[in-house]
């Protein structure tokens, strides 16, 4: 083991024990844990590493990085091989929920927005119809009086 992976083990232990311990030190975002790892290239496209498992993913996203890291199956993410302990799991599992209900409340305000828009143009419709109809009777009674 090198001495740059030494460090990085103790940095990483030392942040998950930290974490037992105080709340605020919980993960805000994948990349906050010192085993997840960004690395930039050449082509300035991002790729990520699991340092629980040594992979590296050609395309860097946390929401593809919590799959992995979590198992989850049905993503089309590789599962992690690694040995994650509990208290990195079990703040992997928050945040993985955590956007879940992000994405959910975005999807519902979609939802609301597309239903008041729907609402607001059926009844613009509505009005043209109506306002349409008035009209056609008005210009049948005139040219029915000039036909006279």
């Amino acid at each position: 083991m090198s001495p740059a992976t030494s460090t990085l083990t103790l940095t990483a232990t030392s942040y998950l024990e930290k974490s037992n311990n105080d709340d605020e030190s919980m993960l805000k975002n994948i990349w906050k844990c010192p085993k997840i790892i960004q690395i930039s290239s050449d082509n300035l496209s991002e790729k990520m590493k699991c340092m629980w498992c040594d992979t590296i993913f050609l395309l860097a996203h946390a929401a593809c990085m919590l799959s992995h890291a979590l198992r989850v199956k049905g993503t089309g993410v590789q599962a992690c091989k690694g040995k994650i302990p509990p208290d990195a799991h079990k703040q992997y599992m928050m945040l993985y929920q955590k956007g879940k209900v992000k994405s959910e409340a975005r999807k519902q305000v979609s939802d609301d927005v597309f239903d008041i828009f729907d609402s607001t143009q059926q009844s613009a419709m509505a009005s043209l119809l109506v306002e349409s109809a008035v009209c056609c009777d008005v210009l049948k009674k005139y040219i029915m009086s000039q036909n006279k």
